[in-house]
């Protein structure tokens, strides 16, 4: 999923972390955030949550089934 991986990787250099920073926030190791970003691994339901809840994004954001970045709350 490209756009996924470009996704995180501009959301997690907008914020300026580390992939080991973000890793850490999300509970995964700095090696899984790097494959999430080359796009050779995914995250499990509960990474994705996190990723989504830590950067104010909505699943469907990340996933690339919308462009607009706001959670519907």
């Amino acid at each position: 999923m490209q756009i996924f991986s470009d996704r995180i990787k501009t959301l997690r250099k907008q914020s300026k972390l580390s992939q080991e920073q973000l890793g850490s926030v999300i509970g995964v190791s700095k090696y899984a955030v790097y494959l999430y970003e080359k796009g050779t691994n995914f995250p499990d339901a509960r990474g994705l949550v996190a990723l989504a809840d830590y950067f104010d994004v909505s699943i469907d954001y990340l996933l690339g089934r919308t462009d607009k970045r706001e959670v519907n709350r």
